[in-house]
């Protein structure tokens, strides 16, 4: 039973941090505070699949017999997401303090309200939302 109260309490706590990649660690990022403007839910649809990348199959010769065949991790990845369903996601217009406004589409790990005051985090051409 403890074992369980133990698993249940590191699930809680691992629900509760804030995930980065390995690649986000030590990087510098330009912070802005603004306000929310509005918010909007938005879907993501999946992406389309235009073509199916390499696929390679072979029919075995020289005293082999069988049929051997290969796809690209890459084409994998497309028909996985291809597959997958639409996901929800937030647009949020915020008024920096500079005066410029700029809408920016995120998950909804979080939710935002109008008036709000926000920070933008920036880094690399990439920008998110928090409170």
């Amino acid at each position: 039973m403890k074992y369980i109260t133990l698993l249940i309490f590191i699930f809680l706590l691992s629900a509760c941090s804030t995930n980065h990649k390995d690649s986000q660690l030590n990087q510098q990022q330009t912070v802005e505070a603004g306000t929310v403007v509005s918010v909007k839910t938005i879907e993501i649809k999946p992406e389309k699949i235009d073509s199916y990348g390499n696929v390679g199959v072979s029919v075995g010769s020289g005293g082999h017999s069988g049929v051997y065949g290969a796809v690209d991790v890459g084409t994998l990845g497309k028909i996985f997401r291809n597959a997958t369903k639409a996901k929800t996601a937030l647009e949020i217009i915020v008024k920096k303090e500079s005066g410029d406004t700029v809408a920016i589409t995120q998950d909804t790990k979080e939710s935002f309200k109008k008036g709000e005051t926000v920070k933008i985090l920036l880094r690399n051409g990439e920008a998110r939302i928090i409170h």
